[in-house]
């Protein structure tokens, strides 16, 4: 007996998820966890990667440098892998950025270079920049838009 179209359909179709579901596991697993920390090995591949132009890894070196995980401790390092991945259009290190120009941590605090980071970045959909964005209106609506008596009109 034959099996019908929409049953071998099907197994395929199931098929296919479950081998897509064993690449996200084996991808997931390769991701880098900046709460492991980076031994000397690691940092030297994530070099090799980031002086080749890998947004990835040039962020994750930054957030290594941020730590002192198998580098010095450095936040003008971090600020220069999170700007080579921003300009390339990373979102995430262009967040990254924006915090850290908002924070002034290895940069000169600036509140407007940080908004056009997180702005780059919200505009690309990154959650965490459109809420950072947010905070930084609303921070900039309190600081100087209301009367310097602080009552309301």
């Amino acid at each position: 007996m034959r099996c019908p179209l929409i049953y071998r359909t099907v197994v395929l179709f199931v098929a296919a998820l479950c081998l897509a579901a064993v690449v996200c596991v084996n991808s997931e697993e390769a991701r880098f966890d900046p709460a492991a920390g980076a031994d000397q090995s690691e940092v030297v591949l994530l070099r090799k990667g980031a002086d080749q132009g890998n947004v990835e890894a040039q962020v994750r070196l930054g957030f290594s440098h941020l730590s002192g995980e198998g580098v010095p401790q450095r936040l003008t390092a971090e600020v220069e892998w999170y700007r080579a991945a921003a300009d390339q259009g990373y979102a995430q290190a262009q967040n990254n950025l924006g915090f850290m120009y908002e924070r002034g941590k290895g940069v000169a605090q600036s509140l407007t270079t940080a908004v056009e980071w997180y702005r780059k970045a919200a505009d690309q959909g990154h959650a965490q920049a459109q809420y950072n964005l947010g905070g930084m209106y609303v921070l900039w609506r309190r600081r100087f838009a209301e009367p310097a008596g602080g009552g309301g009109v």
